[in-house]
């Protein structure tokens, strides 16, 4: 399933998905390779993001993610 946010710019980070929290309607965890979709309604945008490893040490999380940005400008496999 896809969640759903709204904003104006090109990522998550001033969507509503951060400014209400969690601020989306659907479930963007729920998929094959834990990949989670998210569009925004207002740009039309598709971002993909995957958690490839996790690791939580004295309580500290580092999470390594990959993301894909339908309307992101860089491109290869470190961008």
């Amino acid at each position: 399933m896809v969640a759903v946010v709204s904003g104006n710019g090109l990522g998550l980070d001033n969507s509503s998905l951060r400014q209400l929290g969690q601020g989306l309607g659907g479930q963007a965890a729920i998929g094959q390779g834990n990949v989670a979709p998210v569009v925004n309604t207002a740009t039309g945008n598709l971002v993909l993001e995957s958690q490839d490893e996790g690791l939580i040490f004295d309580g500290l999380s580092l999470d390594v993610l990959r993301t894909y940005n339908s309307q992101g400008q860089l491109s290869g496999s470190a961008g």
